[in-house]
């Protein structure tokens, strides 16, 4: 039995050893994994929070170029209100003229633009009377005439004409010089 018992004692042992070996490359594979996990935990970490970091400046960078085009936009917008705000005071320096140099504004103007048998249509705001024209040479030279019925409109005169009609308001005529001007003003205003 001495034979039997050394045999079963052997093939446990060989048994244990083998359970052994297999319990430490089972430990040694676990450890490996483990250490791999952590190698590729830490390398994702970092390019996660490198990326991170990226998508921040960039988002920061975006929101900063957007804000400072808001910026320009709203000084931009100031500075156009505050042009606009020049050329409503031109309306309202011509509309205040004395009725001479109002008359005389409107003659030059009439002058200029007029051609044979243009009907003036006159202002609402009531400063000039048909009579205000007949003194003028052009005026008779050029067949014009005064039409009743005052314009809807205040500040100026309009011309009706058989070919084309001309729009010689104090509004139309800061309307049709504001691209010329504009730049100018803005220099004066903001340098």
């Amino acid at each position: 039995m001495e034979g039997k018992e050394a045999i079963i004692n052997k093939i446990f042992l060989e048994a244990n050893e083998k359970a052994d070996a297999l319990v430490k490359d089972a430990e040694d594979y676990a450890l490996e994994l483990k250490e791999n996990a952590e190698i590729w935990s830490d390398k994702f970490s970092k390019e996660q929070n490198a990326a991170i970091k990226k998508d921040a400046d960039d988002i920061v960078k975006r929101r900063k170029i957007v804000a400072d085009l808001e910026v320009r936009k709203i000084i931009l917008k100031a500075k156009q209100d505050a042009i606009g705000e020049v050329f409503d005071l031109v309306y309202k320096k011509l509309c205040g003229l004395s009725k001479s140099d109002y008359l005389e504004f409107v003659r030059k103007a009439i002058e200029d633009s007029c051609e044979d048998g243009d009907v003036i249509i006159l202002s609402d705001d009531g400063v000039l009377s048909p009579d205000d024209f007949k003194g003028f040479d052009f005026y008779a030279a050029k067949k014009l005439s005064v039409q009743k019925e005052r314009g809807n409109f205040v500040g100026g005169v309009k011309l009706v004409g058989k070919f084309c009609d001309k729009d010689l308001t104090f509004k139309g005529i800061i309307e049709s010089k504001k691209d010329d001007l504009a730049f100018g003003i803005a220099q004066k205003l903001f340098g």
